[in-house]
């Protein structure tokens, strides 16, 4: 059985706006060794190993969906439609595992149906916003 990894998104500060840290996707095995740096850029707000494929990875970024199929050896850029599109969270369908959702900021939900290769916009979902902050709400 190959290693069993741990990733990690880091996106920002650390700890405060004027001590800028390193950005991107972290990853350790579970069993040693230390963290490194497999996607230095950009930003990224999540991770996401797919249930029953260990070998895809994927990181929501500040530049949309990025994809690894090594288990985060490397990463490439998905074709996703929007550049600058911020990426808070995935769901993979319980139905029909190709088929996978992102969760965009601002409010947007994207589309997948081959694990995670080419992805699409779905229609406004029509969320009123009820907060708002330093950031858009996602």
């Amino acid at each position: 059985m190959a290693n069993t990894n741990i990733y990690a998104a880091v996106a920002g500060f650390i700890g405060r706006p004027d001590q800028v840290g390193a950005v991107g996707v972290f990853r350790k095995v579970v069993d040693g060794g230390d963290w490194r740096q497999v996607l230095a850029e950009p930003e990224t707000y999540t991770v996401m190993v797919h249930p029953n494929e260990p070998d895809i990875v994927f990181a929501g970024t500040a530049d949309g969906v990025w994809r690894s199929l090594d288990r985060g050896s490397s990463f490439q850029r998905c074709d996703f439609p929007d550049a600058d599109t911020q990426i808070w969270s995935f769901l993979v369908s319980t139905d029909n595992d190709d088929r996978i959702y992102a969760g965009a900021s601002p409010i947007g939900i994207y589309r997948s149906d081959d694990r995670g290769a080419s992805w699409h916009r779905l229609p406004d979902p029509g969320i009123e916003l009820r907060c708002a902050g330093p950031f858009a709400p996602g």
